[in-house]
C-alpha cells in the first residue's frame, strides 16, 4: 500500500452514497493503522452481508453492494466528511465561444 501504515494526523473511514452522500463516518485516532483499519472494514461489510465489489489500496477506498442494492465507496479519507467540501472553479468560465 502507497500509504502510510499509521497516522498521525486526523483522518476519518468514511462510506459514501453515489454523488457523494455521507452514509457514515469515523474519526481515526492518532497512531491508528490505517492499513488494519482498511482490511478489518472490508471484512466488517463482508461480515453485514454487502457483496465487495472492488478496491483500490492506492486510493484506500473500496466498494460494495448493501442489503439493499445501495452501492457505498468506503475510504479512509483525510478531510473530515462533516465539513463543506472545497468548491473548485468553474474551469470554463470565461471561454469564449466560437461556434
Amino acid at each position: 500500500m502507497n500509504w502510510p501504515a499509521a497516522t498521525t494526523q486526523p483522518h476519518w473511514l468514511v462510506a459514501y452514497l453515489p454523488y457523494g452522500k455521507l452514509v457514515s463516518s469515523r474519526e481515526l485516532a492518532a497512531g491508528t493503522d490505517m492499513v488494519k483499519t482498511f482490511l478489518e472494514a472490508m471484512l466488517q461489510y463482508h461480515n453485514d452481508g454487502c457483496t465487495l465489489q472492488d478496491f483500490s489500496s492506492f486510493n484506500a477506498e473500496f466498494f460494495v453492494v448493501n442489503k439493499y442494492g445501495e452501492r457505498l465507496r468506503v475510504t479512509i479519507s483525510c478531510i473530515d466528511p462533516k465539513e463543506p467540501r472545497p468548491s473548485y472553479p468553474n474551469l470554463m468560465a470565461g471561454i469564449k465561444k466560437t461556434w
